[in-house]
């Protein structure tokens, strides 16, 4: 019975490892959606709510800021929610959990600029602008997927 535990655990990582790229192409593809979403309004008769370049300059400025903010506590969080310091599991389905929902937390953060570059689309009717916000966002979904040698750590370090 003993030698078929890691086996399991194994098996729980892989499922682990699954369930979090499946999350992970989820959120990509709702930004994408944004896009292409975008794309397809500069196609209909349709006018942005404001055409003031300084306003849009400013609301802009204020939205890469917001957005490099969040990219930062992404960071800042994955770093945290996986080093060291990090609470210890009671058992790997503890495990299992934490990192799944400490990873939808960290996805979630990240598609926030591309909500944003949404926005800012539908006030100023820039699409370039907008691609900038999408693409921080995209950094954002990268820098918040725990890797693979990431997930096997943690499995070595808890082992149950």
């Amino acid at each position: 019975m003993r030698s078929r535990q890691p086996d399991l655990e194994s098996f729980r990582m892989q499922k682990t490892l699954t369930t979090l790229t499946i999350i992970f192409t989820a959120f990509l593809f709702s930004s994408l959606i944004y896009v292409i979403l975008g794309f397809f309004i500069l196609r209909l008769p349709w006018r942005p709510l404001m055409t003031s370049s300084t306003i849009i300059q400013v609301i802009f400025g204020t939205f890469l800021v917001i957005s490099i903010s969040i990219l930062i506590v992404v960071l800042k969080l994955r770093q945290n929610s996986f080093s060291d310091q990090m609470p210890r599991p009671e058992t790997s389905e503890h495990l299992r959990r934490y990192i799944l929902t400490k990873s939808i937390i960290m996805f979630a953060l990240a598609e926030v600029p591309s909500i944003l570059g949404l926005v800012f689309f539908l006030i100023s009717g820039n699409l370039t602008l907008m691609l900038i916000l999408c693409l921080i966002s995209a950094a954002g979904f990268l820098l918040a997927r725990p890797s693979p040698e990431t997930l096997e750590r943690l499995e070595r370090r808890f082992s149950f």
